[in-house]
């Protein structure tokens, strides 16, 4: 009888030992896994966290890179060598580096300057406008340096330069000057024929 209980003790607690070793380590794995989905849930709220505040981070390191960078002036126009009369042409630039604040234009052999433009300060900024024709007026005939200038937010000033050559001549007062001129040559000449023929009568 002893024998039989020892030995269905013995078959109880290893059925026991065995069903609390499966519950432990079931507990384990329902632990690890809790544990497991948090940490995914905090990985994407950081995730989150860090794609709400790209604007603050990465898109904020590039701008304060771009706007402490020299600004790099593009001439699309005026095209070098171009020549152009008393009407003030267009101009067109592209800013492909840094970020300008203001911009303005210097005509190098008059010294004459335009006043500063604020900008929108962009990536690749546009800028599109005429000169202005009171100052372009002053511009004599020959070989014009034009120097346009862009300042960032730092003071730190970008220029490039372009090379036109001005034909103030007025055309129509030209050919008005030329037909007059060439009108009292003939009358001169005719008078001159009429005073030649009566000399030749009465002589």
């Amino acid at each position: 009888m002893k024998e039989d209980f020892h030995n269905n003790h013995g078959v109880i607690v290893r059925k026991f030992r065995r069903k609390n070793s499966r519950r432990i380590l079931y507990c384990k794995l329902l632990f690890c896994c809790i544990f497991s989905l948090i940490l995914l849930l905090s990985i994407k709220s950081n995730l989150n966290n860090n794609s709400e505040n790209l604007p603050e981070n990465l898109i904020y390191r590039e701008y304060a890179f771009k706007s402490s960078t020299t600004p790099v002036i593009l001439i699309n126009t005026p095209i070098n060598n171009t020549s152009y009369s008393k009407i003030a042409p267009n101009f067109t630039l592209t800013i492909h580096d840094g970020l300008g604040k203001y911009y303005w234009y210097e005509f190098l052999e008059t010294g004459e300057a335009s006043e500063p433009i604020e900008l929108k300060g962009i990536y690749n900024e546009v800028i599109s406008d005429t000169f202005n024709q009171n100052l372009w007026k002053k511009l004599t005939n020959g070989d014009v340096t034009i120097r346009f200038y862009v300042v960032n937010s730092l003071g730190k000033v970008g220029k490039a330069d372009v090379i036109v050559r001005i034909d103030n001549i007025d055309t129509d007062l030209n050919a008005s000057t030329a037909f007059n001129n060439s009108f009292s040559s003939t009358l001169l000449g005719f008078i001159i024929q009429i005073w030649m023929s009566l000399l030749y009568i009465f002589i």
